[in-house]
């Protein structure tokens, strides 16, 4: 074999070594870059770890140190993640490609009858081997991130989906061994059938690609609706507002009215019982119609009357138990957040329920000596899958519940708080209570 031909064989191992860390890594942590920039970084790796095996390749402790730091560098750069998760994660990834190369080797020298001797002085017949044993890896790491993905970011995997991912890689093993055992019969094929194999590989690397690309649009299809979902709530919220504005300046206009009887009967001297009982009559009059729901917290009060009147026009009740919040142990952009994430969600679920009668919405704040409570219960049109303590959000229903709960996680997380998320069958509901302390010198 050439070695212009060996080069470019060494090449596509090292790029296919590079791309299964890609997908595993993407699993783990999130990009800090998209597009163009993402393929340049990808590309710097693969350079760099070119030249580390081309100046290294016959050190081994120092390749490897120096690949645990390349690596290492590398994943900090291009995602959000820590130098200890980065450094654990190169650390598996060497591992599995290390522990992956030798076992799988010694079955497929012990299944031909070659030995390691004999298989390194002939170069097509190791490179076909390396080329099917980076493909069963290939698999293996495509299994792992399917998985890591599911349970990462708690999204259901299906049947489907897993066999739509690993279907090509599959395939592509099966090829690859076939190659192997026509190399048994035909030994003396052994560089064409590494070609053969390495084009292979070739295609099942475009193929992950692809399906990386695929993922990366359907997670932009699945930001576009989480922007509908927030259009229509912000219109549901600007026509809640006009109503509200509406009734206001009735108010205003029918109060001058009230101003002008007051004046007039005023100025008639002996009417003053008249103006009294006039006076009377309009202090029992509801001047709380404006905000039902009050609870000393003027954010807390427009937030919750708002969400209120968008109840109603769906035709959802929405029942509450509120204590005097003024001791909440939130700041209010923070109770903000939670409870517009949280009743916006509740909204969501109920509106899918055909049956205007279950649509019903419960949520209950207490302010105790020690610590503040939230509970708010609703009922679903579908069950909601729950894995340690997070939801699970399918494709074909991740609309609901799923939205915004990270940002409240975030914020009770960042308050110290105790929270459980739960499903209860029974009353086809779904429950989230939080349990936040007060601050040490409140409390």
């Amino acid at each position: 074999m050439s070695q212009g031909l060996a080069f470019v064989f060494n090449t596509v191992l090292i790029l296919i070594e590079d791309f299964m860390f890609l997908l595993l890594i993407t699993g783990l942590f999130t990009p800090k870059y998209r597009g163009l920039v993402t393929g340049a970084w990808f590309f710097t790796l693969s350079f760099l770890s070119c030249v580390l095996l081309y100046f290294f390749g016959d050190s081994g402790i120092l390749k490897i140190a120096l690949s645990l730091g390349l690596y290492t560098g590398w994943a900090m750069g291009a995602y959000k993640t820590s130098w200890k998760k980065a450094v654990f994660t190169v650390l598996f990834w060497i591992a599995y490609v290390t522990i992956g190369d030798i076992c799988l080797m010694a079955l497929l020298t012990a299944a031909t009858g070659q030995g390691m001797t004999e298989l390194m002085r002939d170069a097509g017949t190791y490179y076909l081997f390396c080329f099917c044993i980076k493909t069963a890896e290939l698999l293996g790491i495509v299994i792992l991130r399917a998985w890591l993905h599911s349970h990462v970011v708690n999204e259901t995997l299906t049947l489907a989906d897993l066999l739509r991912v690993i279907v090509f890689p599959a395939a592509m093993l099966a090829v690859s061994l076939f190659l192997i055992r026509f190399y048994i019969r035909v030994p003396e094929l052994a560089a064409e059938l590494a070609i053969c194999n390495a084009i292979l590989l070739a295609a099942d690397f475009a193929s992950a690609f692809l399906a990386l690309y695929l993922e990366h649009q359907q997670k932009l299809s699945h930001d576009n609706v989480i922007l509908r979902e927030n259009m229509k709530r912000q219109i549901d919220n600007v026509e809640t507002w006009r109503a509200a504005f509406d009734n206001q300046r009735r108010q205003t206009h029918d109060f001058q009215n009230h101003l002008l009887v007051l004046h007039g009967l005023i100025e008639q001297k002996g009417l003053q019982g008249e103006a009294l009982q006039y006076i009377e009559k309009l202090q029992k009059t509801d001047s709380s119609s404006m905000l039902p729901l009050r609870t000393n917290r003027m954010v807390v009060d427009i937030l919750l009357n708002q969400k209120l009147a968008i109840a109603e026009s769906r035709k959802i009740l929405f029942l509450s138990q509120l204590d005097d919040l003024s001791r909440f142990p939130l700041t209010d952009d923070n109770l903000i957040t939670v409870l517009s994430n949280l009743i916006d969600n509740a909204l969501e679920a109920c509106e899918k329920i055909k049956d205007p009668e279950r649509r019903v919405i419960d949520l209950k704040m207490r302010v105790e000596s020690s610590a503040s409570y939230l509970y708010i219960e609703n009922t679903t049109a579908f069950p909601v899958l729950i894995r340690n303590n997070r939801i699970l959000t399918s494709k074909e229903e991740s609309t609901e519940h799923g939205y915004g709960l990270q940002n409240v996680y975030a914020v009770l997380d960042q308050a110290d708080a105790i929270y459980l998320v739960e499903y209860v069958p029974e009353k086809q509901s779904f429950i989230f209570s939080a349990q936040i302390p007060l601050p040490m010198q409140e409390a």
